[in-house]
């Protein structure tokens, strides 16, 4: 299936999203809503209200798609420090406002070209805020508020920085955590018969562009050669001026052939850089997942919603007893005429997830992993049955799914997903320049910069594209035969030099 991480798969006649289940970046303007009018994509986006419902032993937040409606619901706490909530969002709005624009077209991330980069000066005076919070914890914002005691708000702080960067709210890195805090806000929501439509309509788009798509293929070895790039496949092989690896970078030096034509500092380069990116991107997360089958009953919305819970929350927001449940559209379960969707009529189906410390895993035996997982994937479930009884009383039979799961399917390393985690520094903006590896070598996806989430990954790529794009019409300008008057006989000479 395409998208990886960001799939649907189909098991006994239902379609599961794999991993990723909400999806940002379709509000007017942004990059995936001018991808769908451009390219004719033929999937249903809907904005559900609300998006997603937030429980934990201390409150219950409705998270809709206007942040206003959020900021109130704080303030009606019992104690809330009103002024406070009020001053804390008005921070955040700030910092997103200024970030959030950066990411509606690749132009505006390096390598800029003369339209990103004028873009960029006109609001050159937007960027002094940010200064402020660099190199510190979302933590520190919420202490600045005098928030650091009104525990609703650090509870449903900690939960969407989890999620979205990977990080907690007292190690995550505040820029990227004050805008990703925003993401609900920013054309966020639900795709019809899940993200694999939206994958399927992207290949779709590719060939109608002249591009190929090669499926069960699978990539053995990349070497160089003659000065291209030699993919190795499992039933053919390429050679390529640019390649690019949508890969962990620990699977990039389990695929390279290095060969002595690649040079000796290639090499140290190659090395160094994979080495760096492999040791940030496992410092990060697997997942342990459940994929339901439910019973649909009046007790469940008939719109797909999304709710996150936390069982303990003295306790870490991991390993269970936090989860993130996404539940499937009445409707989906009815569509069986243009699209196959996920389940019979009468039965829904719902996706759970939860972080796995992967850290902790590798130290563990095989025997010991599967009771660990294990007892985690029980401790979904009673975070599930105390914050979402409805959903869990609605069960007729589950599927587990584990970090060894997503390495058999995806092929990423132990199954790590999710990518870096943003914690706290200045390393954070390393790798903004530019995402080749060595010269025409390239890496994209979650382990590289802008990082997680689908519409970041797909930045990612698009400003790759266009990063190759320019460099080889610079190319082709400075390497070209010089043309001259014999070239253009019936041409006057100074029309020549023109």
């Amino acid at each position: 299936y395409p998208g990886g991480c960001a799939s649907t798969f189909e098991r006994q006649g239902y379609r599961f999203e794999s991993g990723a289940t909400l999806f940002s970046g379709f509000e007017e303007g942004q990059l995936f809503h001018r991808w769908k009018n451009r390219h004719q994509m033929n999937f249903e986006f809907h904005l559900h209200q609300p998006t997603i419902i937030f429980s934990t032993s201390d409150c219950d937040v409705k998270i809709y798609t206007q942040r206003q409606r959020v900021v109130e619901q704080f303030c009606e706490m019992p104690n809330a420090p009103v002024k406070n909530i009020h001053q804390f969002f008005a921070i955040q709005k700030q910092i997103a406002d200024i970030l959030w624009p950066v990411f509606d077209h690749p132009n505006r991330l390096p390598p800029f070209d003369l339209k990103g980069l004028l873009w960029h000066i006109k609001r050159s005076k937007k960027y002094f805020p940010l200064l402020r919070w660099i190199n510190h914890s979302l933590f520190d914002v919420l202490e600045y508020c005098q928030l650091d005691g009104f525990l609703p708000l650090i509870q449903y702080c900690n939960a969407i920085s989890q999620i979205t960067i990977q990080s907690n709210i007292w190690n995550c890195e505040a820029p990227f955590a004050l805008a990703t805090l925003d993401y609900i806000f920013r054309g966020t929501g639900h795709i019809e018969g899940g993200v694999g439509v939206l994958a399927d309509e992207m290949c779709i788009a590719i060939q109608k562009l002249g591009g190929d798509i090669l499926f069960s293929n699978r990539v053995r070895t990349i070497y160089r050669h003659n000065n291209k790039w030699m993919v190795s496949a499992r039933n053919k092989h390429f050679s390529c001026s640019n390649l690019i690896l949508n890969l962990l970078p620990q699977d990039v030096s389990n695929l390279f052939l290095i060969q002595d034509e690649i040079g000796r500092n290639n090499k140290k380069r190659f090395d160094i850089k994979v080495n760096q990116l492999t040791q940030k991107v496992e410092s990060g997360w697997g997942a342990a997942m459940l994929y339901l089958i439910l019973k649909d009953s009046d007790k469940l919305p008939a719109d797909a919603r999304h709710y996150q819970g936390v069982l303990n929350t003295e306790k870490k927001f991991q390993e269970g007893n936090h989860i993130f449940c996404s539940l499937s559209s009445r409707t989906e379960s009815q569509k069986t005429i243009s699209r196959t969707y996920k389940s019979p009529i009468g039965e829904r189906v719902a996706t759970i997830s939860t972080h796995v410390d992967m850290t902790r895993m590798r130290t563990m035996s095989q025997e010991d992993q599967g009771v660990y997982i294990n007892n985690i994937q029980e401790k979904m479930k009673r975070t599930l049955e105390e914050r979402f009884p409805q959903i869990f009383e609605s069960i007729l039979r589950y599927f587990p799914a584990s970090p060894r799961t997503f390495k058999r399917y995806t092929r990423r390393a132990s199954g790590l997903v999710g990518g870096v985690p943003r914690n706290r520094g200045w390393h954070n903006y390393q790798g903004a320049l530019s995402s080749e590896i060595i010269d025409s070598l390239w890496l994209v996806g979650d382990s590289v910069f802008p990082g997680q989430s689908t519409l970041a990954t797909a930045l990612g790529g698009a400003r790759t594209a266009r990063a190759i794009h320019c460099n080889n019409r610079l190319f082709q300008f400075t390497t070209s035969n010089l043309l001259t008057a014999q070239d253009f006989p019936n041409q006057k000479t100074e029309q020549i030099q023109n």
